[in-house]
């Protein structure tokens, strides 16, 4: 219940302009505060002491603003009271916290506003939440506990009410942690340890702390104008950043050229290579060029189905453009790798991400037609 044992009434004074009822509609005012707390000054305001008008129809004017603070409109309340400050009405505000009864409120909230409570000491066996007894707030809101969530879950990590506990190693109710939304709790993404949750060498996969490098297939499809290997890369690292994966980690297309290729390209990593869900992908680099992996690159930045190709005949329709062999080696010639991912007009070459056989990388190619105007994904290896 509120302590009616408060301190005396004290005001805050804050002079604005008001428009009096015969006054010219468009007239411009000219204030000054002279607490200099909160003071609002209009339109093209100096800080002259009078107030003056201009009139639509040229014949300008002085306008008296008032003697006394009963000439300006609107009433008074605790909270609120008009004042008349150099012929300019105005009005002040009650200190925060000295006791009203408008509005059904029980203290003033110090900006002229009676309300229920400005602290938890005002109610009940209840929070004070947005001048609130009892207030619950939806989920994503910010809180400061558990009885203040319309979900009863305000996580200590995340202070934001969430639709679960979300209390779990690498798990988050922050949209900036999960790539999702605040205030429902998913795992976090992949690669990070934004609470340093995990030991180690560790981060997170998949709700868990592993070891390992991000591999995606992306999530938008791509005609076999990549813009080489280094416009396929730049979208590699985009998806990354809208994945929420590591900021500073590289990301690399599985592509070859003439000149480069996986096998050359690549940091050839000692560790796990995971999918964004955690599922291994293979255990190190030599196990990812052995010809199969442990599952198929269906997944991706975001950890959702990878899509389909618009397919040439006689392919399936899980397409990835790859112009590369199990072993990490250029496949076929320019002509048939869209020449080496610079044109739209020439044959492509594709593995499939449904598979985890040798047919992830080397599966379908186009013969006649143009076949690198159709859009396809592209695998992402974190480097």
């Amino acid at each position: 219940m509120l302590d009616r044992r408060m301190r005396a009434s004290s005001v805050i004074a804050v002079t604005v302009c008001v428009a009096f009822a015969g006054c010219i509609e468009d007239a411009v005012l000219v204030t000054t505060t002279a607490s200099g707390t909160g003071g609002m000054v209009g339109a093209g305001a100096s800080t002259s002491s009078t107030t003056q008008t201009n009139s639509s129809n040229g014949t300008g004017g002085t306008m008296i603003g008032c003697d006394d603070p009963s000439d300006c409109p609107g009433t008074d309340t605790t909270c609120r009271q008009r004042t008349c400050d150099g012929e300019v009405c105005g009005f002040q505000f009650t200190t925060e916290n000295v006791p009203c009864m408008e509005d059904n409120g029980q203290v003033c909230d110090g900006m002229g506003a009676c309300v229920e409570c400005t602290m938890d000491e005002h109610c009940m066996d209840e929070p004070c939440v947005n001048n609130v007894c009892g207030l619950k707030l939806p989920n994503g809101d910010p809180c400061a506990s558990d009885d203040e969530c319309m979900s009863g879950n305000c996580p200590p990590a995340d202070m934001v009410c969430c639709d679960q506990p979300c209390t779990g190693v690498c798990e988050s109710c922050l949209a900036a942690q999960t790539c999702g939304v605040d205030g429902t709790c998913r795992d976090i993404a992949a690669g990070t340890d934004p609470d340093a949750e995990c030991m180690q060498n560790n981060v997170c996969f998949g709700g868990s702390c592993q070891t390992g490098k991000i591999v995606f297939t992306t999530s938008l499809t791509y005609n076999g104008n990549l813009g080489g290997l280094t416009g396929a890369d730049q979208k590699c690292a985009t998806h990354a950043m809208m994945g929420c994966l590591p900021s500073t980690a590289t990301f690399m297309a599985w592509l070859s050229t003439d000149q480069d290729s996986p096998s050359t390209r690549f940091t050839q990593s000692s560790i796990p290579y995971r999918r964004v869900d955690g599922a291994l992908v293979a255990n190190n680099w030599a196990d990812l060029i052995d010809g199969s992996l442990g599952v198929a690159l269906s997944l991706d930045e975001k950890g959702n189905p990878a899509p389909n190709s618009n397919i040439p005949s006689g392919c399936l329709p899980d397409l990835a453009y790859s112009g590369t062999t199990s072993a990490g080696l250029p496949l076929m010639a320019a002509a048939n790798r869209c020449s080496d991912w610079t044109s739209t007009t020439t044959e492509g070459q594709w593995g499939r991400f449904g598979v985890n056989s040798s047919n992830w990388t080397d599966y379908c190619t186009g013969n006649g037609g143009g076949t690198c105007g159709l859009s396809a994904v592209i695998y992402c290896f974190e480097q």
